[in-house]
């Protein structure tokens, strides 16, 4: 029995690069890439650099010629500007729609299950022109009875220029035959050959096949699931809850080698608080901290050694998991490797409303790791209101030589005032 369901997925195109149009209006039409930490890898690529066969994730430098000889713009990856704009999509997003789920920084479900909309269409169609008029980014929208078949259309949408940025799909829709299996979510291609050889090669053809067939290919749970999606009978509804995280870590690859004690202190230092406000926001505390570091693996002599140790009371304090990282590396610390890597990771984490208890035989102890934990979040406030980092730990100045390259980052137009756009 088809769905009574209906879904619409919001998608961004190409998002880093249409973030970076919207104050550079002058680049729309033109190619461009934004770029991994130290400007190494594509991480997004317009529509025209994408036609010169760049792939998602390419070595820049291992395309120096063609981004020479068709003048393409790079850009650092500016992140705090696309988490901005990310954030304003979903505010605006709310308003449309009772139900919604950030599946990722450029992509919401909605549910349109209860809304009484009299052409799904149309709405749409105003949506993304409000979306591009409001924000200014060009999104595609995907709409169908499960969140498969609007995660398809919104595939759609994209590939074809005329259809104002909306297609509306349903089971044994034909236009489904566009889609390979590769192309299809959930599937990715590891599984896509499984298919191949069942003689099944996109959307269509698995909705038009017999479950028993698909559970054999993917297995039973997710073969059955599958095959009911794009069946048009929904399984996944959309989540409004995030779960929390197991593991929250924080990770970067130096600017430069460096072989300094100091620099990767710092690093360490400033990597651990970022953690740590992460941890905080997810509303959990911690009860391991593991650093590791390495070298460079491309180079010779590659190496990378990891430190752990388990905390007396889980903790959310920042200063507390600085001290214990820069312990752990002074435990690991050669001074012949040129360091090129470094992460904090966080784990055997537990809700903050039920993890600390005080301790019979230390009380004083556990009672000073809850007032720690309490005062952090004082830190996070002030820090919210007067600006990132305005309050930190000392550690984390002793040094900036280890931060990622970012030498065409473009301003932090929406989040610092000094670097505000301006007008002449």
């Amino acid at each position: 029995m088809p769905s009574n369901k209906l879904f619409a997925l919001v998608d961004c195109n190409n998002f880093f690069v249409s973030c970076e149009r919207i104050f550079r209006p002058e680049l729309v039409g033109k190619p461009v890439i934004v770029a991994s930490s130290n400007d190494g890898c594509a991480v997004a690529r317009s529509n025209e650099v994408k036609s010169l066969g760049i792939p998602m994730g390419a070595p820049v430098f291992k395309y120096k010629e063609i981004i020479a000889s068709n003048k393409i713009i790079i850009f650092s990856g500016n992140f705090h500007l696309y988490g901005d704009i990310s954030r304003r999509l979903t505010q605006f997003l709310s308003q449309q729609a009772p139900t919604i789920e950030v599946y990722s920084i450029d992509e919401s479900f909605l549910d349109l299950s209860d809304m009484v909309i009299p052409d799904i269409k149309k709405w749409a169609e105003n949506i993304v022109q409000r979306i591009f008029r409001e924000i200014g980014v060009p999104v595609s929208i995907g709409i169908g009875p499960t969140k498969t078949l609007a995660k398809l259309a919104s595939e759609l949408a994209k590939k074809n220029p005329n259809n104002s940025g909306v297609v509306v799909t349903s089971a044994g829709d034909l236009s489904l035959e566009q889609v390979k299996v590769e192309d299809i979510w959930g599937i990715g291609r590891m599984n896509a050959p499984k298919f191949r050889v069942a003689g099944i090669d996109n959307a269509l053809d698995i909705a038009n096949s017999n479950r028993t067939k698909i559970r054999n290919i993917v297995g039973s749970v997710m073969g059955e699931r599958l095959y009911l999606e794009l069946s048009g009978i929904a399984c996944y509804s959309v989540g409004t809850e995030t779960k929390p995280q197991k593991v929250i870590s924080a990770t970067r690859t130096f600017g430069h080698d460096t072989s300094q004690a100091y620099i990767v202190e710092s690093a360490l230092a400033d990597l651990a608080a970022r953690a740590c406000l992460n941890l905080r926001k997810d509303g959990q505390l911690t009860e391991r901290v593991s650093i590791f570091v390495s070298s460079n693996r491309f180079k010779k002599g590659y190496s990378k050694i990891s430190r752990s140790v388990r905390l007396d009371y889980p903790s959310a304090n920042s200063g507390q998991i600085i001290s214990l990282a820069n312990n752990l590396f002074s435990q690991i610390y050669n001074p012949k490797t040129k360091y090129h890597r470094a992460g904090v990771i966080l784990s055997e984490l537990s809700p903050e409303n039920n993890s600390l208890q005080v301790n019979l035989f230390d009380a004083q102890a556990s009672i000073k790791q809850m007032s720690n934990n309490s005062l952090m979040k004082d830190v996070d406030t002030i820090n919210k209101r007067f600006g990132r980092g305005k309050i930190h730990y000392a550690t984390q100045d002793n040094s900036k030589d280890w931060l990622p390259r970012k030498k065409d980052a473009s301003p932090a137009y929406t989040t610092h005032w000094e670097e505000l756009p301006k007008i002449h």
